[in-house]
């Protein structure tokens, strides 16, 4: 008799080797390490959680017992391996744009560079064995006056990747905390000039309706 699978909400993987971790790590929980599932069971929620290129790459593969072990080692050959995996989160910060000086541009650097890090600390890589290549990299992408700020708050120009990092965080604090109290108070379109004229404008109407009267 045929019983349908209860649905899990489990994550999709398709092929982006920086996701292939947390897709297997929340896999393994819920179907491969679950005993109460034989591998056609595992394999048909395998195959339901793929697309893209890591369905393409298991497609010849049949559902069978003996099949979903090998679709995991191919899987796994093709996405898992850690030094392919090292090697796309450095591409990645590497292949950083430059930001400009701008708040949100700066924001959204930070950002990519925190989640690259992170990812590589995730499978066990230590700042210190990536970060004396990245520090100068980061620092060449970052704008001149983004750098000058830094080097002074800092008091000096010798970095390492923690340093660095909470100099960036830092220098966005402070453009957010500037940004809230210069951007809110000032209507856009104030300038001193204009208000001094429309205020001595309605003043004289004011006048001139009055000797009408």
């Amino acid at each position: 008799m045929y019983h349908k699978l209860p649905k899990l909400n489990l994550p999709t993987f398709g092929g982006n080797m920086l996701e292939w971790q947390p897709f297997w790590d929340s896999f393994s929980a819920a179907v491969h390490d679950n005993l109460s599932l034989n591998d056609v069971q595992k394999f048909n929620y395998l195959k339901s959680q793929l697309f893209g290129e890591a369905t393409q790459c298991i497609a010849g593969l049949q559902i069978t017992n003996t099949n979903y072990g090998q679709a995991l080692h191919v899987l796994k050959q093709r996405f898992g391996q850690p030094h392919k995996i090292v090697q796309t989160y450095m591409q990645s910060l590497i292949s950083l744009p430059s930001p400009t000086s701008n708040i949100t541009h700066l924001k959204k650097f930070y950002d990519s560079m925190e989640n690259y890090i992170r990812g590589l600390e995730s499978i066990g890589e230590s700042h210190e064995s990536f970060g004396s290549l990245l520090v100068p990299i980061i620092l060449n992408k970052l704008p001149g006056n983004i750098r000058e700020n830094m080097v002074r708050a800092h008091g000096g120009d010798h970095w390492n990747l923690p340093s660095l990092r909470q100099a960036i965080q830092h220098e966005i604090t402070i453009k957010e905390a500037g940004q809230s109290v210069n951007g809110d108070d000032i209507e856009p379109n104030y300038t001193p000039t204009s208000a001094f004229f429309t205020g001595t404008n309605r003043n004289y109407a004011k006048s001139e309706r009055e000797k009408e009267t």
